[in-house]
C-alpha cells in the first residue's frame, strides 16, 4: 500500500473546506456596511449613508479624484449588567471607499448629517479636472 505525501492531504482539506463556505455563501446575502444609496444626474451624484446614532464630528470624508472615503464611528450601547441575545445592529468603526464613474469636484461636496433619522447625504458635482481634499460635514 502506497502512502500519499501529506501535502496532498493538506491540499484535499482546503479543497474542502472552500466547497463549505462557497456552500454557505451562497444562502446567505453578503453587504457592505454602513449600507449605501447613490443617485446620478447628468451634474452630480448624491450619496444618501445610513449612519443611525453617530456623532457628525466623529464623520470623516476624503476625497481624492474619482473617490470618496468615508469613515466613521458607530456607539455600541451600554448594557451595565445585561448581555446580548441577538446582535445584528452594527457597532464600532466603519470605513468604506466609493467610486464614481468621472472625477468629481471636492471643493464644491456639501454633506448634511441628520442626527434625527441617522442619514448623512452628499451632494457631488462631477469634475473635469482631478483635485484632492478633505469634505465637512455640516
Amino acid at each position: 500500500m502506497r502512502k500519499k505525501p501529506p501535502f496532498e492531504n493538506v491540499f484535499m482539506i482546503i479543497k474542502r473546506l472552500e466547497n463549505e463556505l462557497r456552500e454557505a455563501m451562497e444562502n446567505r446575502p453578503t453587504k457592505e456596511f454602513p449600507l449605501v444609496d447613490i443617485v446620478e444626474s447628468d451634474r452630480e451624484y448624491t450619496v444618501f449613508i445610513d449612519l443611525p446614532g453617530v456623532d457628525k464630528n466623529k464623520i470623516i470624508l476624503n476625497a481624492s479624484g474619482n473617490y470618496l472615503d468615508f469613515s466613521a464611528d458607530i456607539p455600541s450601547p451600554d448594557l451595565g449588567s445585561k448581555k446580548y441575545l441577538l446582535k445584528e445592529r452594527i457597532s464600532g468603526s466603519l470605513k468604506r471607499r466609493l467610486t464614481f464613474p468621472e472625477k468629481i469636484d471636492i471643493n464644491s461636496i456639501i454633506a448634511k448629517y441628520s442626527g434625527n433619522d441617522g442619514i448623512l447625504e452628499i451632494h457631488i458635482p462631477k469634475s473635469k479636472s482631478e483635485q484632492e481634499g478633505k469634505v465637512k460635514v455640516d
